[in-house]
């Protein structure tokens, strides 16, 4: 394992190394936890950004855009306009400034929707990566996945909560921060709804600092609706305790 070797996780996550040097990393990585959890970041991180450089342009823009365009000047002034030889200084018609400022204005609005539609999807992948276990194909594949949706879920209690899932995969990620740590004898259980009808889908607690994340297999296609309730220790089949989290997914 040499130094360079570490160099190339950043090209290897983009899929930027020839084919040899990409056969050298992915055995250095096979034999080195550091570069592999450097990886899977990257990749994670790579798909968000990909996905938020994907949102769409604001309603009618572009046709604002062209109707600007065909009111604003193109081209230079012509050689030998204006006297002497030294070129005329020519000033635009406010009309055509106007333009110009709005076809600025509108690729700042732009410019402004994609960065913040990133931060956003930025910010729900580092709680969603927090504390969990990277080296789980199953949480790196709902995060990178084409089809992956974030849920923010409703609660009364002070906490922030999320679901993300692929329909694809059938799979989806239940993520929390600031949720009260119950007793030994009580767990959270997650309930997925389809029709209607509850079916359980996970069960959890939270560490010492209100955290937790679990990982959903199956019950996910399809789904309207998800939430948490506080069952006795191992879960229940169907709810009985109160409803703390909801919403529709």
């Amino acid at each position: 394992m040499t130094a360079e070797a570490h160099t190339l996780a950043g090209p290897y996550a983009v899929h930027a190394l020839p084919a040899d040097e990409r056969a050298f990393f992915e055995r250095h990585i096979a034999v080195c936890d550091t570069c592999g959890v450097e990886v899977a970041e990257l990749l994670a991180t790579a798909a968000v950004l990909g996905a938020a450089s994907e949102e769409p342009s604001p309603p009618g823009m572009r046709d604002r855009v062209l109707r600007t365009v065909d009111v604003t000047r193109q081209h230079p002034p012509a050689p030998g306009e204006g006297s002497g030889s030294a070129p005329a200084r020519r000033w635009a018609p406010p009309s055509m400034l106007a333009g110009v400022a709005a076809v600025l204005v509108l690729a700042l609005m732009t410019l402004s929707g994609v960065t913040a539609a990133m931060n956003q999807r930025i910010t729900e992948l580092e709680i969603a990566l927090a504390d969990s276990p990277l080296d789980d194909d199953r949480v790196l594949a709902v995060l990178t996945a084409g089809d992956a949706q974030t849920r923010p879920l409703d609660t009364e209690l002070d906490a922030s909560v999320r679901f993300v899932y692929s329909t694809a995969l059938d799979r989806g990620l239940f993520v929390a921060s600031g949720l009260e740590p119950l007793d030994a004898d009580q767990v959270y259980e997650l309930w997925l709804y389809h029709d209607g009808t509850p079916q359980p889908a996970t069960i959890f607690q939270t560490d010492s600092d209100g955290r937790a994340m679990a990982v959903v297999e199956g019950a996910v296609a399809g789904a309207e609706f998800a939430a948490v309730t506080v069952e006795p220790h191992g879960g229940s089949p169907e709810p009985t305790g109160q409803v703390v989290i909801h919403g529709a997914v």
